[in-house]
C-alpha cells in the first residue's frame, strides 16, 4: 500500500463506484428530511424515534457497500449477503446508538442541569460540542475496524477492534478528526448558516409545501455527511488492512484503491 492516494481520492472513487447505493441513500435521508418536516410541524404523529433508527440503516448500508468495495468484495455473493446484518449490527449496537445515547445524556445533562448557568444556546452549545466530538472519535477508534473485519472475517472480535483502535491510533486519530469530524461540523455549519439568513434548512415549509431552498440545502447537507461516511469507511479499511499487515497477515482482497 502507498500513500500516493489521498483519503478524499479513495473516498469519492468509492461513492462513484458505488453511485446506485449512494443515490438511494440521499433518496432515503432525503424522504425522512420530509417526514421529519412534518413531525416538526406537529401534524399529530410521532415517528422521531422511527426515523432516526431508519437514518441509521440508511448509514449502515451506505458503509457497507463502500467496505466491500474498499476491501475488493464481492457484493453478490452469498457469503456477503449474509453479513450485511451482522455488518449493520455492529454499526447500531457498536457506533450509532451509543453516541446517539452519549448525545442525549449530554442534552439533558446541560439543559436540565446547567440551565440556571448556560442562559444562551451558544453557552449550550460550547459545551456540548466537545462531549459529543470526543465521543463519537473514541467510538470510531475503538469499533470502527470491526466493521471491515466482520466482511473479511480475520482478526473479526470486538476485543481485537479495540486493541487494533490502539495500535493504529496515530493513523486513524488525524484522519477521523479532520476527514469525518470536520465534514460533519461543516455540514452542521451550513445549517446554522441558512438559519441566519431566514432559510429553514428542510424540504417542507411551515405551510405544508415543499420549500426549494430549504430543499436544496438540506439535500447539499446530506451530501457532506455522504461524504463523511465514505472517508469514514477508507479510514477504517486501512486501519484494518494496515494493521494486518503490520500482523504478518497479508490479504488479497485489496484493491486498485488501496494499491
Amino acid at each position: 500500500m502507498t500513500e500516493t492516494k489521498s483519503t478524499i481520492s479513495r473516498a469519492a472513487a468509492a461513492i462513484v463506484a458505488c453511485r446506485g447505493m449512494t443515490l438511494a441513500y440521499l433518496c432515503v435521508v432525503f424522504v425522512i428530511g420530509v417526514l421529519q418536516s412534518l413531525e416538526a410541524e406537529d401534524t399529530g404523529f410521532s415517528l422521531e424515534t422511527g426515523l432516526t433508527i431508519g437514518e441509521a440503516f440508511a448509514e449502515a448500508g451506505l458503509i457497507y457497500v463502500f467496505c466491500l468495495f474498499l476491501l475488493g468484495i464481492e457484493r453478490t455473493s452469498a457469503e456477503t449477503k449474509k453479513s450485511v446484518w451482522q455488518f449493520t449490527a455492529r454499526y447500531l449496537l457498536l457506533i450509532f446508538m451509543p453516541f446517539y445515547l452519549i448525545s442525549f445524556a449530554a442534552v439533558f445533562g446541560v439543559i436540565y442541569g446547567m440551565s440556571s448557568l448556560l442562559t444562551s444556546l451558544e453557552g449550550m452549545l460550547v459545551l456540548l460540542l466537545p462531549i459529543m466530538v470526543t465521543s463519537y472519535l473514541l467510538l470510531l477508534l475503538g469499533f470502527g475496524t470491526a466493521l471491515p473485519s466482520k466482511l473479511v472475517g480475520t482478526q473479526a472480535g470486538i476485543s481485537e477492534a479495540l486493541r487494533r483502535g490502539r495500535r493504529q491510533f496515530r493513523y486513524q486519530f488525524p484522519r477521523l478528526l479532520v476527514g469525518v469530524v470536520a465534514l460533519n461540523l461543516i455540514a452542521a455549519a451550513v445549517q446554522f448558516l441558512a438559519e441566519g439568513f431566514a432559510i429553514n434548512p428542510v424540504p417542507v415549509s411551515s405551510e405544508g409545501g415543499i420549500d426549494l431552498p430549504g430543499s436544496l440545502i438540506h439535500l447539499g447537507v446530506r451530501c457532506i455527511d455522504m461524504l463523511a461516511l465514505a472517508v469514514l469507511s477508507v479510514v477504517v479499511c486501512e486501519a484494518y488492512l494496515r494493521d494486518l499487515r503490520d500482523q504478518g497477515e497479508l490479504i488479497s482482497k485489496d484493491v486498485e484503491v488501496f494499491s
